[in-house]
């Protein structure tokens, strides 16, 4: 006759399993947010940075109409895509032209700030 040894079931522990799932999740969903946040963060610098080449095309324009017109005094604004600029051209004593250009963005909320001073001799 054989004897038979009595087994027991192996314990499994209970609530392991959903203690580490959860654990699991909440992970994924740190990670998740991270990225979220790092987009959003990229996007906005985007953004900035085009604005920021903008300007500096409006800028050069700007210098580039003020280097090709006949000297003279003036004065100007206007706002351009979002973006808001005022200029001031003037002759001194010494017979240099000035031109004193400034960007900003319109909403003021952009970040965008940019200036420009140029100066040329002009015939007295």
């Amino acid at each position: 006759m054989r004897s038979r040894t009595a087994t027991t079931p192996s314990r499994l522990p209970r609530g392991d399993t959903i203690v580490e799932a959860l654990v699991a999740l909440l992970l994924l969903a740190t990670g998740a947010l991270a990225l979220i946040g790092h987009t959003a963060t990229l996007t906005r610098d985007e953004r900035r940075a085009a604005a920021r080449h903008h300007a500096a095309a409006l800028l050069e324009a700007r210098a580039a109409e003020w280097a090709g017109a006949p000297c003279a005094d003036g004065a100007g604004a206007r706002t351009v895509d979002g973006l808001a600029e005022s200029w001031t051209a003037s002759r001194d004593a010494d017979s240099l032209a000035i031109l004193v250009d400034s960007l900003r963005a319109a909403d003021d909320r952009g970040g965008v700030r940019a200036g420009l001073v140029a100066v040329r001799g002009c015939a007295p």
